[in-house]
């Protein structure tokens, strides 16, 4: 699943959710009249640019209120879901897991860590605290965190849904709570739509898979009883997440 972080998450995480618009040079004029240009919101249009260009450009199309949470959001997203990749070492990758998870209690604290995607979340954060779910980024790390340990890939279908519930689903809460769209409806409709992007990745990811000799199998479920319940439960997840880590 190392190999496989980039395509699970950045890619098209954000751009079935929301139609794209396709022209660079528009999203360009858009970001520069609308976002804050110091030089760490900046950075962290380049990290979404780079590592999830979908949701770069679909963030132009959020009301102007909702765009900067997203992008704080989107690009939080990107670097937790790049340390899988950035290293063979999973020593390494556990002291970069461990310090976003610091990072987390001194943005909520106010005190951000000197990093330009700690500095903007935190600002995110501090302009929407009654909004943004510090559980909801704690689930989507530590969904991360134990999706690096797990170098062979899904052996289910369910362990696929589970895992595009708490990162694909999960992130899509996030930008609809820090735009102050997180109606019921509307959480409902994300918690699907996750889940769907989790699975049309899994298949969009085949060719690159095929080169590596990593199909992704799914050997031990029975796909004709579980493809019916794939978003049977939508209305529950939302609950039991914020029940379980909106303490946090």
């Amino acid at each position: 699943m190392r190999s496989l972080a980039k395509h699970y998450s950045m890619k098209s995480v954000a751009g079935i959710f929301t139609p794209c618009c396709s022209s660079s040079r528009v999203s360009s004029r858009c970001f520069s009249s609308t976002f804050k240009t110091n030089n760490d919101w900046n950075a962290v249009r380049e990290i979404v640019r780079k590592y999830d260009y979908s949701s770069y450009l679909c963030t132009l199309l959020l009301p102007i209120k909702a765009r900067e949470p997203a992008l704080a959001i989107r690009a939080f997203n990107a670097e937790i879901a790049n340390i899988v990749d950035s290293t063979n070492q999973s020593s390494l990758a556990s002291m970069r897991f461990a310090f976003w998870k610091d990072a987390l209690d001194l943005i909520f604290e106010g005190k951000p860590p000197r990093h330009p995607v700690a500095t903007c979340l935190s600002e995110v954060v501090n302009d929407n605290k009654d909004k943004i779910s510090k559980g909801f980024l704690i689930k989507l790390l530590e969904s991360r965190r134990l999706d690096a340990q797990k170098p062979n890939g899904f052996a289910t279908i369910q362990e696929l849904r589970q895992y595009s519930e708490r990162t694909a689903s999960t992130t899509l809460y996030l930008v609809l709570l820090g735009g102050g769209m997180g109606s019921d409806a509307s959480m409902q409709a994300a918690g699907h739509v996750g889940r769907a992007i989790g699975f049309t990745t899994v298949l969009r990811a085949t060719p690159f898979l095929v080169q590596k000799r990593e199909v992704q199998s799914l050997s031990e479920c029975d796909f004709k009883q579980d493809q019916c319940n794939v978003g049977a439960d939508s209305e529950g997840y939302f609950g039991r997440l914020q029940g379980g880590y909106e303490g946090s």
